[in-house]
């Protein structure tokens, strides 16, 4: 079975993550030929190409649209695929008309619904909106969601036959090898140590957790907590800016875009979410797996995973009241331990990825 993986590959966010880990999934199966296109270079082709993935990089940044579309056209020929799976909008138009010519078999995954949700539209974003539609409507076969969540969400746009719901995974044993990088200036500051892993944009609401972080050292400003966070984007200065205002730089580190926050992330004692919606975050199945525990609002595909307050810790999203239930949280050390340890069960039997890496190979059986 030769199959073709189509992405982006401008960052190393939730979804280059997850394609990395069912990219090494798939190189090590028998009977199956991968060649990964990306549309950029970057940290997902270099890791991908320490793993002996074969991987071939077309430059969204020097080609036109019609020119990606005749470049993958050409090496997808030679490759000659059973299926070819694409990864967001752009790699979703440019995989249904190169299957179309080339008469073999597709899928897409909606790694969130942030994909879908356009709001207020340019005539260009409209039209880009709409061939994105038309592709997965009727050139592809099906949609896969990463989360039950999303998927109902999708069935508002699209025929419910077409979604398949796999869940993300991870290679538990390759996130513990990468967490043992870890910066030694990073140990032994603060009794507990909270963290945030993303990017610093609007849907993940970093503005809220500053502003429940300030209200927390403002009810305790002796308590020896420091906060970790990781990540980029148009607020960081932003959210770097509210952090001086209220002098908490000592208490407040923002360390940047990490290619690697698995050493972070192990580092913990709590992981923290506070999006508007989230598909099923990598970060989440990192923490599972380094035995980091969780505290989030409530959203639905992390309350499901964790199974609710089974294994997690579940906040409502005022800054007050957020303050004063992080404060409760973090008083009781035992209780963390045994949800993070719950939650690594969980993670060990249903978000490996030899588990729904085989989901994923038997997709695309039935697909070809």
């Amino acid at each position: 079975m030769k199959i073709i993986q189509i992405a982006s590959g401008d960052l190393w966010a939730g979804a280059e993550v997850q394609l990395y880990h069912l990219s090494r999934f798939l190189q090590r199966q028998e009977g199956i030929e991968l060649l990964v296109i990306l549309l950029n270079s970057g940290q997902l082709a270099d890791t991908l190409i320490k793993e002996g993935v074969s991987v071939q990089v077309i430059p969204e940044s020097k080609n036109s649209f019609f020119s990606l579309y005749q470049k993958i056209k050409l090496v997808a020929r030679e490759f000659s695929p059973d299926l070819i799976h694409s990864h967001r909008i752009k790699e979703n138009i440019l995989t249904g008309l190169v299957a179309k010519q080339l008469n073999c078999a597709t899928c897409r995954t909606a790694h969130g619904a942030d994909e879908f949700n356009k709001g207020m539209l340019d005539l260009r974003s409209k039209i880009l909106s709409f061939a994105d539609w038309f592709n997965t409507r009727f050139l592809q076969r099906n949609i896969i969601s990463v989360s039950d969540e999303l998927a109902s969400k999708l069935r508002n746009i699209y025929p419910k036959s077409k979604i398949v719901t796999i869940s993300n995974s991870i290679d538990i044993d390759y996130v513990k090898q990468q967490a043992e990088m870890l910066d030694p200036e990073l140990r032994d500051m603060a009794k507990i140590k909270l963290g945030f892993v993303g990017r610093f944009v609007d849907v993940k609401r970093v503005q809220l957790l500053v502003e429940a972080l300030v209200e927390l050292f403002n009810l305790r400003p002796d308590l020896d907590l420091h906060v970790l966070m990781v990540g980029d984007g148009p607020l960081y200065e932003e959210i770097k800016a509210i952090i001086a205002k209220f002098s908490l730089e000592d208490k407040i580190q923002l360390l940047g875009f990490l290619e690697n926050p698995a050493p972070v992330i192990k580092e913990l004692d709590y992981l923290i979410f506070t999006s508007k919606h989230e598909g099923l975050p990598m970060t989440l199945l990192e923490a599972m797996a380094l035995n980091t525990a969780i505290i989030s609002t409530e959203l639905p595909t992390i309350h499901k995973v964790l199974k609710g307050d089974y294994s997690g810790y579940f906040i409502t999203s005022e800054a007050q009241d957020m303050a004063k239930k992080i404060l409760d949280i973090v008083a009781d050390n035992a209780l963390r331990d045994t949800k993070a340890k719950r939650a690594y069960e969980i993670l060990e039997s249903e978000y490996s990825v030899e588990n729904n890496g085989n989901k994923y190979i038997s997709l695309y059986q039935h697909l070809i």
